[in-house]
């Protein structure tokens, strides 16, 4: 992107990006460290206070990202000053979106096959995980549907072009149910 648009020169634009890419890692390292000294069980969402601990540290997390990204943009001259809250306000944003929007699915889908409740399926109790297992499709169906997803969605991202109407804001409202 940053080549593109001349921003900087090719040995700016690797150093810039694998500074981005380290800060991006240590957001996820430090939000890692921060929820395994707040939330010791392992599992935010099963008391309120872990929630709340949870939701916490998403906005701290995401600050280290934020900051690195946006200071190395500017520090390799591909952002100015000026622009510099601006941009750190978006990165921020942007990132305690994503974590709040997928890391609970991620945490969720992750504890869920360790356990007393996984155990006891495995022994012929657990009727929520069994009514859950007889719903699942194979993995490859999964990985099918996603790429399909993803394919349209890029597709319509790249090409500018949205879907008619307003059937683009009534397939998110689908997604988001």
């Amino acid at each position: 992107m940053f080549a593109a648009n001349d921003a900087a020169g090719t040995s700016t634009i690797v150093v810039v990006a694998s500074v981005i890419a380290l800060g991006n890692t240590f957001e996820a390292l430090l939000g890692a460290l921060l929820l395994h000294r707040f939330v010791p069980s392992g599992k935010p969402f099963e008391q309120p206070q872990d929630v709340f601990h949870f939701a916490l540290i998403a906005l701290v997390m995401c600050m280290l990202a934020a900051t690195v990204g946006a200071v190395a943009l500017m520090v390799g001259g591909i952002v100015s000053s000026p622009a510099l809250t601006a941009l750190w306000k978006t990165w921020w944003l942007g990132d305690v979106a994503g974590v709040l929007t997928f890391a609970p699915a991620l945490l969720a889908w992750g504890v869920a096959g360790t356990g007393a409740a996984a155990g006891a399926a495995a022994e012929g109790g657990g009727t929520i995980h069994r009514k859950w297992k007889s719903l699942q499709l194979p993995a490859a169906s999964h990985a099918i549907a996603l790429l399909a997803v993803l394919a349209v969605v890029s597709a319509l991202v790249f090409r500018g072009r949205t879907l008619p109407g307003d059937a683009d804001r009534l397939l998110i409202i689908s997604l988001f149910r």
